[in-house]
C-alpha cells in the first residue's frame, strides 16, 4: 500500500471544524499553523485516500486505535517531513 501512495504512515493531517473534534486532543499539534477553519493533528495514518469522496484515517486514542473516514473537502493530508541528521 505503501509504493502505490495510498497509505501515509505519521503524517500532519489539518481537519475542518466541526470534524476536527472526532480526533483526540492529545494529537492536536498546537505548533502547526493550520489554515484559517482547520486544526492541525499529529502522527496520523492515512490508510486510504483513493479517488473516491471520503479518506480513512487511522489513530491511536489512549489505549486503542481509531479509525475514522472524513470527507476530502474537509481534509488536507501533510506528510511528515524527516528532521535531518
Amino acid at each position: 500500500m505503501r509504493l502505490a501512495q495510498v497509505r501515509v504512515e505519521k503524517a500532519v493531517v489539518y481537519v475542518k471544524a466541526p470534524l476536527s473534534t472526532l480526533l483526540p486532543e492529545q494529537l492536536h499539534a498546537a505548533d502547526v499553523q493550520a489554515p484559517e477553519g482547520y486544526k492541525a493533528f499529529r502522527d496520523v495514518t492515512v490508510l486510504f485516500q483513493g479517488f473516491g469522496t471520503t479518506t480513512s484515517i487511522g489513530f491511536k486514542d489512549n489505549d486503542r486505535s481509531r479509525q475514522v473516514a472524513l470527507p476530502n473537502d474537509s481534509l488536507i493530508v501533510e506528510k511528515e517531513r524527516k528532521q535531518p541528521i
